[in-house]
């Protein structure tokens, strides 16, 4: 997608949590007015959707000053509601699952950046 256009995004941990309970979950309805009624797709719907621009400027809020990278454009710095079709995927997955993302995009974007710094820079940054 190109950088202006909102995508979906989700957190790593909440997205293995979607995945354990996929994996749990059985429904062994023959009625499909009941259930399922078998095999099932599940897209992992997060409801919250931002664009690569504003991810990027997101991040480097958080990160120390680089002379050598590219300044981001100013961000709106709000994430942005999903489609329809995320919402009734999120939806489905509560009712299914139990699940929901229980991660913000900007809680998300200080754990995940906070992860790769102290990994990367385990003594501190240079």
């Amino acid at each position: 997608a190109a950088s202006g256009e909102a995508e979906e995004v989700a957190y790593v941990s909440d997205v293995a949590r979607a995945i354990v309970a996929a994996m749990q979950f059985r429904d062994d309805s023959d009625d499909p007015s009941v259930g399922l009624g078998g095999p099932t797709l599940m897209r992992l719907g997060s409801n919250i959707a931002v664009s690569m621009r504003d991810m990027k400027a997101g991040m480097e809020r958080y990160l120390p000053p680089d002379d050598k990278r590219e300044a981001a454009p100013e961000s709106s710095g709000e994430s942005h509601e999903s489609n329809s079709l995320a919402n009734y995927d999120a939806e489905r997955n509560r009712d299914l699952l139990g699940w929901t993302q229980n991660t913000g995009l900007r809680e998300g974007t200080r754990s995940m950046l906070a992860w790769h710094i102290l990994n990367a820079y385990p003594f501190g940054l240079p």
